[in-house]
């Protein structure tokens, strides 16, 4: 039996208890034999991230520092824009009898057409995604049927979860001198640490 890889990428920024939640809970229902953690240098479709690569991957270190869970300093380490394909394509080099699952969010399956080489990235691998609305995925399940038809792939839609947790609301609370609910009081040490969020 092939071994099941869990890859959840982005930009961690900060990394919250929503996070670790999700990737819990995807755990418990997938059982991957790896759960591999991948902080971005760069979202190409999100840029700008507010804190430096090197503190976004201390703090996911921080979050995710279990054997339970990997963290991959691929991304950050070369200090690129982070494309999705050129990620999937490092570790199935890497564990290339593995059946590797890609893990995202509703939002970013909706705009997968505007990915890098998104059509084989869709061939390359399997898909875990995860609705916006608990209970509420009509619209992402008929989409995914079409990508699975259309690309031969394979996509579990997980609408089970919600968190409340927002890294946008985070920044804007650390901004204002808030302390910000659903960060770990250690990653809330290393960001005043590390005077990050402050304008």
């Amino acid at each position: 039996m092939s071994e099941k890889i869990i890859i959840f990428g982005g930009s961690f920024d900060p990394p919250h208890q929503g996070h670790k939640a999700l990737v819990e809970h995807v755990k418990e229902l997938f059982t991957p034999d790896r759960f591999i953690i991948v902080p971005c240098f760069i979202q190409p479709l999100k840029p700008g991230q507010s804190a430096d690569p090197q503190s976004r991957l201390d703090m996911v270190k921080l979050l995710f520092g279990t054997a339970d869970f990997l963290v991959s300093d691929h991304e950050i380490k070369k200090g690129d824009v982070s494309y999705s394909i050129d990620t999937i394509m490092h570790f199935k080099e890497i564990f290339k009898e593995a059946d590797i699952y890609f893990l995202m969010g509703e939002d970013s399956l909706m705009n997968i057409k505007k990915w890098k080489d998104y059509e084989r990235l869709l061939e390359t691998c399997k898909y875990i995604v995860v609705s916006r609305t608990k209970g509420e995925s009509d619209k992402l399940r008929t989409f995914a049927a079409e990508l699975e038809s259309r690309y031969e792939t394979e996509i579990h839609v997980v609408d089970d979860f919600y968190h409340a947790a927002s890294s946008t609301e985070i920044r804007a609370k650390l901004l204002n001198g808030i302390k910000p609910e659903y960060v770990n009081p250690n990653i809330f040490s290393y960001i005043r640490a590390h005077d990050l969020y402050r304008g």
